[in-house]
């Protein structure tokens, strides 16, 4: 078993053998403890006992390429359930809030989905990066990657997950339908998303906001492969005369061998070629570092997207309505009070409180204590006693 190339200096022969040299470069012995987040021995005698110590824990980390989890929405979520209970929302764009919240929790799942066939599959194979949800911002454009595999050949695979609960329609010209009740209706196509990506990926490579690797003074290109991953249970309804986009379909369970039949095809089509570029597993590791660096996370104006103002206005302050009436104030649930503040609070917020029991733990809580997450805290603890 070959070490890459930067361990073999402080590591003998690389192999993964009892040889390990006495004179270990100083500089990469603690960059590899580092990347291990193992505690490197201070004295510069005791480094190649250290190594030969834990052969097999080094060589299992460096074969274990970098893998970046999703980013969390929970911030995105509580910013929705907040905005629906605001006095001054409608109940037609609390309908949209409500949508929205459904919309992001379904996308949350089905890449969550997504991601744990990913993980079981490439998470820790070696010669791999599997990366989560890189989002790339270049030239006035936005790629939102939902996952991405690279290998040593530079294949990269470029995942868009979807969440169709009743499957996916393509017809012969390429446009795709949903179903909602067993009845089509019109989608963007994921395959033309998922180009865009890919795009904005080889545009932040060809202008170098991240370096590629080279070889003999060249830049090795990678080969792009989009796949569309939809979920398990989904059903495929496929046109009648083939497509190629059609084929980059691949239900989430199936995306282990359909990378390993690609990788098959590759290799025996173009074998000489792929060996000529193959790169080592750090610089790979370095590739996907120098990739997550660039990564964007997304922020939203929830507010703005539904035509409310950032701040909610005071409690105090009359609403408007369109028709230029001001609504009658609305009524206090009965004996309701915020658990946190004490004051008393409407039924809409005690409605609110009860519809999330999980996130308030069976308490009521003002709008105000609602956002102070500390206040709840607070709160929550004093009735658990």
């Amino acid at each position: 078993m070959m070490a890459p190339m930067w361990l073999r200096g402080m590591y003998g022969n690389g192999t993964g053998g009892p040889k390990v040299s006495t004179r270990c470069n100083a500089s990469l012995f603690f960059r590899l403890c580092k990347a291990l987040r193992i505690t490197a021995p201070s004295r510069v005698h005791n480094r190649a006992q250290f190594l030969a110590h834990n052969e097999r824990i080094i060589i299992f980390r460096v074969e274990t390429m970098l893998l970046k989890p999703s980013d969390s929405r929970d911030h995105d979520i509580a910013a929705l359930e907040t905005l629906a209970v605001r006095p001054e929302v409608t109940p037609a764009i609390r309908k949209k809030i409500d949508a929205e919240r459904r919309k992001v929790l379904s996308g949350i799942k089905g890449e969550k989905d997504a991601a744990y066939h990913l993980d079981f599959h490439f998470g820790s194979r070696k010669n791999s990066i599997l990366i989560h949800d890189l989002r790339l911002e270049h030239d006035g454009r936005v790629a939102q990657i939902d996952h991405l595999l690279i290998n040593r050949f530079l294949d990269i695979w470029v995942f868009e997950s979807k969440r169709f609960s009743d499957g996916i329609g393509i017809n012969e010209h390429g446009e795709c339908s949903a179903f909602y009740r067993g009845r089509p209706y019109g989608i963007p196509s994921p395959f033309e998303q998922n180009q865009r990506h890919i795009d904005v990926l080889k545009s932040v490579f060809d202008d170098d906001v991240v370096r590629l690797p080279k070889r003999l003074g060249l830049t090795i290109r990678p080969k792009y492969l989009p796949r569309v991953l939809i979920s398990v249970d989904a059903r495929i309804s496929r046109p009648a005369k083939k497509r190629p986009e059609v084929d980059t379909i691949v239900k989430a369970d199936q995306v282990g061998s359909r990378v390993d039949r690609d990788i098959e095809m590759n290799s025996s089509i173009l074998q000489a070629h792929t060996i000529a570029k193959v790169i080592s597993a750090q610089t790979l590791q370095d590739l996907g570092a120098s990739l997550i660096a660039a990564h964007r996370p997304a922020t939203f104006d929830w507010a703005a997207r539904f035509g409310l103002t950032t701040v909610e206005p005071p409690a105090s302050a009359p609403i408007i309505e369109a028709t230029g009436s001001t609504p009658a104030e609305e009524p206090s649930a009965a004996g309701q009070t915020c658990a946190a503040c004490a004051v008393s609070v409407s039924t809409k917020v005690a409605d609110y409180c009860a519809a999330y029991p999980k996130r308030f733990q069976g308490n009521v809580f003002c709008y105000g204590c609602q956002r102070n997450k500390a206040k709840r805290q607070a709160a929550m603890a004093i009735a658990a006693e």
